[in-house]
């Protein structure tokens, strides 16, 4: 290289400059690349907060819940937990887990949806689901404390309609569909069978 009048004329320079320029192009597209996906991300991540930091933080909530739920209907088939929780009191045959997985995970999808009637219609129903969740445990005749555990995501979306409506009408949506949830719950799920008798036929006797 000494001997050369310009680095232009030197080989090795020229091939250290293309290797250059061809990382330092790449590296750019690259940082571009991570920009562009930094900024849809948090572009769409800023239009699902639609700028309620705690609305946003109890739909996270909930649409966990819907994804694990979806996870275990679609495994029901093999693993039987629904069936062993509800103690078989369900009117449903074996199709009927997979597909409701299939729409939990579909719900827990459409509760970051920009729309805000569709996550109010998501809202509805999660309360709804829940409150026949909270009615089979006790139709069941679990504990009340079992009870409360899915009671838990009626408040939750009553407070996410509350924060997108307005209180009385929250509520009002609130109680409609719990009252859907309990109809549900008369026509899906059986009562359980006692296997001891609330009242034995000798104390039937002394009477």
């Amino acid at each position: 290289c000494k001997d050369c009048i310009t680095h232009g004329d030197c080989p090795i320079y020229t091939l250290s400059s293309l290797l250059s320029l061809t990382f330092t192009s790449q590296t750019t597209a690259k940082k571009q690349r991570t920009l562009g996906l930094y900024y849809f991300f948090f572009a769409h991540l800023q239009n699902m907060i639609n700028g309620n930091p705690v609305d946003w933080a109890l739909r996270v909530c909930e649409s966990i819940a819907f994804s694990l739920h979806c996870c275990i209907g679609l495994s029901e088939p093999w693993t039987g937990i629904m069936k062993h929780v509800t103690e078989g009191s369900l009117v449903c045959n074996d199709f009927f887990f997979p597909l409701a997985g299939v729409f939990l995970g579909i719900i827990a999808y459409l509760n970051f949806s920009t729309s805000n009637a569709v996550v109010i219609g998501v809202q509805c129903y999660i309360a709804a689901f829940h409150t026949g969740a909270v009615f089979t445990h006790l139709r069941v005749g679990h504990h009340p404390a079992a009870a409360a555990a899915p009671g838990i995501f009626i408040v939750i979306a009553f407070a996410v309609l509350a924060i997108r409506d307005n209180f009385v009408l929250a509520l009002l949506e609130t109680l409609a569909s719990v009252a859907v949830g309990v109809a549900l719950g008369f026509v899906l799920v059986k009562p359980k069978e006692r296997s001891v008798p609330l009242l034995s036929p000798e104390e039937g006797d002394t009477e």
